[in-house]
């Protein structure tokens, strides 16, 4: 994949790329629904790819009429034990049921690399450049930042960051508002 700047995917792209993992490219590539399930869940979750494929059931704990996921993070060491969506929860639990995953077994057995190589062919038929699965991550906090009033101190603590600016580097937020506010700003006489 090389070395460059890993973007947040828009809402667009994240279900062009999940539909077309799910149906295949004819000649190009087959469908490939478990790895789409994958990315679904490191979009959902926010969590690290290589955490996404360890999570097993047990890894979701109910609390009272909700669930969390309770892990530690690879990458930080960091404990995670933060509120899923319950529908997503729900998405899920029918995933971990229709393919009949034991409560401590690996939800995703897959390799990291084999995740990678499949988007990287996907964002390559679809022509989208610089995505990657961190892409997905980024796009979570992206969906967090807009839906909350652009509130870059609750991205922060959900990614648990040190600072706002961090964050901000991280999403490319203020890249991006310069040039929304740039596109929008007009003076003429």
């Amino acid at each position: 994949m090389g070395q460059y700047a890993t973007v947040p995917i828009t809402r667009e792209q994240y279900a062009e790329i999940i539909e077309t993992m799910r149906t295949g490219a004819s000649k190009q590539f087959r469908a490939n629904p478990r790895i789409a399930e994958i990315l679904i869940a490191e979009a959902n979750l926010g969590i690290r790819i290589e955490d996404v494929l360890a999570l097993k059931p047990s890894s979701f704990i109910a609390a009272g009429n909700i669930h969390k996921i309770n892990i530690v993070e690879m990458k930080t060491k960091k404990k995670r034990y933060k509120t899923v969506s319950e529908e997503y929860y729900k998405h899920l639990k029918e995933y971990i049921a229709e393919n009949h995953i034991q409560n401590d077994a690996l939800i995703f057995e897959i390799s990291e690399r084999a995740v990678q190589k499949y988007l990287h062919k996907v964002c390559e038929y679809l022509g989208y450049e610089n995505v990657s699965t961190h892409s997905f991550r980024k796009y979570c906090g992206m969906r967090l930042y807009e839906s909350n009033g652009y509130n870059i101190v609750l991205v922060m603590e959900f990614f648990q960051h040190s600072s706002p600016d961090i964050t901000k580097r991280y999403l490319g937020v203020d890249a991006r508002e310069m040039e929304e506010a740039l596109q929008n700003h007009v003076e003429l006489v």
